[in-house]
């Protein structure tokens, strides 16, 4: 009960930066000693910039119960990425067929 209690006081005290980018340059965090809410911040981050992937990358490195919670969006977010570059390999191949037949 006290640690919902002190995620609460947490989620209360905690400042919404969403307005600017969680980090300069990505490449030189150290993401072994990110936090819950940093990598959430990175990712949401990188779901608004529409990178998909990297955003995948970052709540796969969640744990515990907040890993267990994003499981269901994992699944459903990789199930996306496998349709994406799917309907990519048929427009691809469509466009080499459609220019060998000219």
């Amino acid at each position: 009960l006290l640690s919902y209690g002190l995620s609460y006081l947490q989620a209360v005290l905690t400042v919404d930066l969403s307005q600017r980018s969680p980090v300069e340059e990505e490449n030189k965090v150290d993401l072994s000693n990110a936090s819950t809410s940093d990598l959430l911040s990175m990712a949401k981050h990188s779901l608004d910039k529409d990178n998909l992937a990297r955003t995948i990358q970052y709540m796969t490195l969640l744990k515990g119960e907040p890993s267990r919670v994003v499981e269901d969006w994992l699944a459903e977010a990789r199930l996306t990425m496998e349709t994406r570059q799917a309907a990519q390999a048929l427009l691809t191949h469509a466009l080499v067929e459609g220019v060998d037949s000219l």
